[in-house]
């Protein structure tokens, strides 16, 4: 939730590479995604709604832009 509310995409990316719980809820009983929808962070909930439809943990891409690329 912190990466969410800094809109720290990077750091974003690599937690979902490395497994973050994205369905855990913050004192507001909201998830990331949930934040990020609230925030207005387009990019972040992109980002999120990518990672529930993908396993990212396989990811190998060191950022998000670098793995958007290499799925054109």
């Amino acid at each position: 939730h912190i990466a969410v509310r800094s809109s720290d995409i990077q750091v974003i990316w690599r937690l979902l590479v490395y497994s973050a719980d994205t369905s855990r809820l913050d004192e507001d009983g909201r998830t990331a995604r949930d934040l990020a929808v609230s925030l207005d962070r387009t990019d972040v909930v992109r980002l999120l709604d990518y990672a529930l439809t993908a396993n990212v943990a396989d990811a190998t891409a060191e950022t998000w832009e670098e793995h958007q690329r290499g799925m054109k």
